[in-house]
């Protein structure tokens, strides 16, 4: 930890960047992230494909929504600090008109990237167009290991390997692709002073169908707090969160677009809990989730 800090502090120096009031990020980030009073500095402890896609993103895109990037370099990012509140510690107190304000602007956001340019990415964003041999791949691989580890009740698991079989069909052999942002939860959105949000953590970014966007939202609709830092698990109520969706659809129409919207959404959050489960064999919560995707009860 230490050595990161100082790290940290000599990164800042040399860019010429105050390190005042310099601490340690919470806990959450895939690396090692340093807190100064005007700055943010990510440290990649390894080269890793998500660090490259955060990097081009900030290089190549610089939206407004994001925090500036200050300097960068090989195994490092210093980003303006931006200073807010966690979306997740505001949502309950916003009423409905604040809700949707907070999802037109998000919306606005998606809407941004969706309109990039995937030129040059192929080295670390590869294009995920073959989506049933990439998704219906991935959940038989998982399922296969998760039973043999013992982390997923048998009955369960053949319950998942028939609804994938004889759902796969509504995800296409090949696929038209955009850039999604496969991490919309929100504890990466923080609401500055005058109502504005700002989008943070580029690291997990897909070349791929654009719905899969709405993995982490549909998610968080059955389990809102999944995705909320521990001081704020208990503002995560199921109800504050129930019109997400509907919300994101009116603002997104074509996200929603396909005729088997709900399939498809059930498929993607099989393959991220069955990733879960390995690390957290038979976790209460994840096996409630698979419970709900494979009788497609969540709220579209």
């Amino acid at each position: 930890m230490e050595a990161g800090k100082r790290r940290a502090e000599a990164l800042l120096a040399l860019h010429g960047l105050p390190s005042a009031g310099l601490v340690r990020a919470p806990s959450g980030f895939t690396n090692e992230v340093w807190l100064s009073n005007a700055a943010a500095v990510k440290l990649c402890a390894s080269a890793s494909p998500g660090f490259a896609r955060e990097r081009w993103f900030y290089r190549a895109l610089h939206p407004a929504f994001a925090p500036r990037l200050l300097a960068e370099g090989e195994d490092f990012l210093i980003l303006e600090r931006v200073h807010g509140e966690g979306l997740f510690r505001r949502w309950p107190e916003l009423d409905a008109a604040g809700r949707r304000d907070a999802v037109r602007q998000i919306a606005a956001m998606v809407r941004e990237m969706d309109a990039a340019s995937l030129e040059g990415t192929d080295a670390f964003l590869p294009r995920r167009e073959r989506w049933r041999e990439t998704m219906a791949g991935s959940i038989s691989a998982l399922l296969q290991e998760a039973l043999e580890k013992g982390a997923v009740p048998a009955s369960l698991a053949a319950d998942a390997g028939r609804f994938a079989a004889r759902h796969a069909d509504a995800l296409g052999e090949r696929e038209a692709v955009s850039l999604v942002y496969d991490d919309l939860h929100f504890d990466n959105l923080l609401v500055e002073e005058g109502g504005g949000l700002r989008l943070i953590d580029f690291e997990r970014m897909e070349a791929a169908p654009r719905d899969l966007l709405l993995d982490v939202p549909n998610r968080m609709t059955m389990q809102p707090f999944l995705y909320a830092n521990e001081r704020d698990e208990p503002l995560a109520r199921r109800e504050d969160y129930r019109p997400l969706l509907k919300w994101l659809a009116g603002e997104l129409p074509t996200w929603f677009a396909h005729p088997r919207l709900p399939e498809r959404l059930a498929l993607y959050g099989l393959r991220y809990d069955l990733e879960c489960l390995l690390d957290y064999p038979n976790s209460p919560t994840v096996l409630e989730r698979i419970a709900k995707e494979v009788q497609l009860d969540f709220l579209l």
